[in-house]
């Protein structure tokens, strides 16, 4: 993977803080996994534990401005769609999946 260090480093940090900020539930839990695929593409992984009530759009989540409807945390919407750009001048791909209590995002960069 060829890319810039230092906005590769501010979107980890974005979906770190981000991953920690809203780990919520009664399991509390988050992680972050940077491996190899198959095809030879990077992939990272971040998953938090979500409150089942969070009404959260996977789809709407990294638009900016966006912000989740049942959300108490201080914040802008910006990070993801930072994070968003970031992802695009890389020419990578980010996929959502929400299911129960736990959101996940997986990047991949060829």
């Amino acid at each position: 993977m060829f890319g810039n260090k230092h906005t590769i480093e501010e979107l980890i940090y974005i979906f770190l803080e981000n991953s920690l900020k809203y780990t919520g539930g009664d399991n509390k839990s988050s992680y972050f996994v940077v491996s190899e695929n198959k095809k030879g593409n990077i992939e990272f992984r971040f998953s938090n534990t979500i409150d089942p009530s969070d009404e959260a759009d996977a789809k709407q989540i990294m638009e900016s401005f966006y912000r989740s409807p049942s959300t108490k945390k201080e914040g802008t919407g910006v990070g993801l769609s930072i994070a968003q750009e970031i992802i695009d001048l890389h020419k990578g791909v980010i996929k959502t999946d929400k299911s129960n209590n736990t959101l996940v995002f997986i990047i991949t960069f060829r």
